[in-house]
């Protein structure tokens, strides 16, 4: 059911009412006007922030709005959809990188809702490391499903009979892909191998 928000009479629906108190009790209790911006590209202010806020408020989640607001000094929270929020999101994927390299921190994202910083060494095995295991595995099961479209006869006979100024380019390719990949993927292959990489289950 929609509400009118005070005396401007704009209908505000339950969720973005109930986000509107949460948001207010956000400002409260982080004081984002602590942190200094710099005139740096985007996503180095994103990691100036992320860097500030672990000190700050270690492994609390910023909406990207928050961060957004942070970097741009602006008076007010943005809108989810507003220009200023899409270069947050645009700029992580740079910024997981500078903080990678240069901060020895990760940026975990909690999808649909913001970031944070890893803090410590537990922080970084219980959510970063983990969590690029298991991506590793399944990248590991795809690249294993794509290998296996490759007919190796196959192949040999399309060299065979593949032109002059092609043909260079397809034994390259064969060669590597037997060489290469092929060794590298029998190396793997026993299934206890890959499970031994996952991480083990919580403790009850």
């Amino acid at each position: 059911m929609a509400k009118r928000n005070g005396s401007k009479g704009k209908k505000v629906n339950s969720f973005e009412l109930k986000r509107q108190q949460i948001l207010r009790k956000r400002r409260r209790k982080f004081n984002l006007k602590g942190f200094t911006r710099t005139e740096k590209p985007f996503s180095r202010r994103v990691c100036e922030f992320m860097e500030w806020a672990a000190t700050k408020y270690p492994k609390q989640v910023f909406l990207y709005e928050e961060v957004a607001q942070a970097i741009f000094e602006l008076g007010t929270l943005p809108r989810r959809s507003s220009p200023s929020v899409m270069t947050v999101r645009n700029a992580i994927a740079r910024a997981r990188v500078v903080m990678l390299s240069q901060y020895n921190r990760d940026i975990i994202s909690e999808v649909g809702v913001g970031v944070r910083a890893t803090t410590d060494s537990a922080d970084a095995i219980s959510r970063s490391v983990t969590q690029a295991t298991i991506q590793h595995e399944r990248s590991l099961r795809n690249l294993r499903a794509k290998a296996a479209l490759v007919d190796s006869k196959e192949m040999a006979a399309l060299i065979a009979e593949a032109p002059e100024d092609i043909r260079a380019d397809l034994e390259t390719s064969h060669e590597w892909f037997q060489e290469h990949l092929q060794k590298y993927l029998r190396r793997l292959e026993k299934p206890e191998q890959v499970k031994a990489l996952l991480p083990p289950p919580p403790v009850q």
